[in-house]
């Protein structure tokens, strides 16, 4: 659906992207990540056809980002978007409507929970909705491609869980996505694959799970008994601190230490009264592959 190859870009003599390379699949929601200055606004805007690059490929479906473009087959929800302080999104709908030469598209205002509020000001709605209007808008043209930067900055809670559903559900509707989040936990729940951009260069791609664990790493299961026990009551599990009521243990293989945990246990008559498992994080080995780790 999307192939960069050896893509190069200079500011002046210093080079942001260095051959940056990378494909995403038709209909997968694949996640940029990278630290602040990789390059990954830089990779986002050439691919989008808002900035020029000195060398490499983009293809969207076959075509460059200026062919795409005209094509309408992709859409931009930037990470800062504005509109007119006075317009309304009834107003702004009929402007990009117009603009890419498509009937009006009033159902995707009511499609994002947008339906009473037809005529009010942009500069009185909340920023989530304002953020369900950006996204309504890039959709107005029905494209093949959308690229969504930072889509839940300044949202609280409840606006994220709302904007998450209705990304999951362009997916089904056979959107392909590309999404550059600084939110680890957001591009765990919804990303098919990720690409780690470092130093202009992606260091890594796979999908979450397989970037979380190509590296072996402990585990933990934190409870609370009804008891005191030690370290020298367990034959695996490494217990590491006791905190506030609470035994923390380590373990590298979570189905053999929870095995030994409740047989231990039982054979001992405890009480459990509370246990969680505290499983590595794709924010952990992004922070790793960023320093240069491994």
């Amino acid at each position: 659906m999307i192939k960069v190859s050896e893509l190069i870009k200079y500011y002046g003599k210093n080079q942001v992207l260095k051959k940056t390379t990378f494909e995403v699949k038709e209909n997968e929601i694949f996640g940029l990540l990278g630290p602040n200055g990789a390059g990954k606004t830089t990779t986002l805007e050439c691919m989008e056809g808002l900035r020029a690059y000195d060398k490499g490929d983009i293809k969207l479906m076959g075509n460059n980002p200026e062919q795409a473009l005209k094509k309408g087959l992709i859409g931009i929800q930037l990470q800062s978007s504005s509109l007119p302080s006075n317009i309304t999104p009834k107003d702004a709908m009929n402007l990009f409507c117009k603009w890419n030469k498509v009937l009006v598209r009033y159902d995707l205002l009511d499609l994002f929970g947008l339906k009473d509020m037809y005529n009010k000001q942009y500069k009185t709605m909340s920023t989530g909705q304002k953020r369900r209007l950006h996204l309504a808008l890039a959709l107005a043209h029905s494209p093949k491609i959308l690229f969504l930067d930072e889509p839940t900055a300044g949202l609280d809670v409840e606006a994220k869980v709302a904007l998450h559903e209705e990304i999951t559900k362009l997916k089904e509707r056979g959107v392909t996505i590309i999404l550059a989040s600084h939110d680890m936990a957001e591009v765990e729940t919804l990303c098919d694959r990720v690409g780690i951009l470092v130093n202009g260069i992606v260091k890594k791609i796979g999908t979450p799970a397989e970037i979380i664990h190509e590296v072996r790493r402990e585990s933990s299961i934190k409870m609370m008994l009804n008891q005191e026990i030690s370290e020298k009551q367990l034959k695996t599990l490494k217990l590491v601190k006791n905190k506030n009521g609470y035994y923390v243990l380590k373990t590298e293989n979570v189905l053999e230490g929870l095995e030994e945990l409740i047989g231990f246990i039982r054979k001992n008559q405890y009480e459990l009264i509370d246990l969680s498992i505290d499983k590595p994080t794709l924010e952990e080995r992004f922070i790793e592959i960023a320093k240069g780790e491994n």
